[in-house]
């Protein structure tokens, strides 16, 4: 798996490096309020992993200072157009999607 060290990470690559990391849904967490909007909002975990399957990066990934890469991911699943904001970070198994909030 391709690690994060970049000082650039594109679309493109971001939205490859998703979709391979969360193909094994235990590699993708959801914060605290995350989950409180998803079920505020009607929204399944297995909408959120659509997202971040079959979506598509709607902007620029931006490195924060931890140095994860935050970024919003779009798709319609379910009838409904899902957006989710994801900070794409590693641990020592690999990168790991973190889920920050959905809308």
């Amino acid at each position: 798996m391709k690690k994060i060290k970049s000082l650039h990470l594109s679309i493109v690559a971001a939205q490859r490096l998703v979709r391979q990391v969360a193909s094994d849904s235990g590699r993708v967490f959801l914060t605290r309020h995350a989950r409180i909007r998803m079920k505020q909002r009607h929204i399944d975990r297995r909408q959120v992993i659509d997202v971040l399957t079959l979506g598509r990066v709607i902007e620029p990934p931006a490195q924060q200072a931890a140095g994860d890469w935050l970024f919003r991911m779009l798709y319609v699943t379910k009838g409904d157009e899902v957006t989710v904001v994801v900070s794409l970070t590693q641990d020592n198994a690999g990168n790991l999607v973190a889920v920050v909030t959905v809308y």
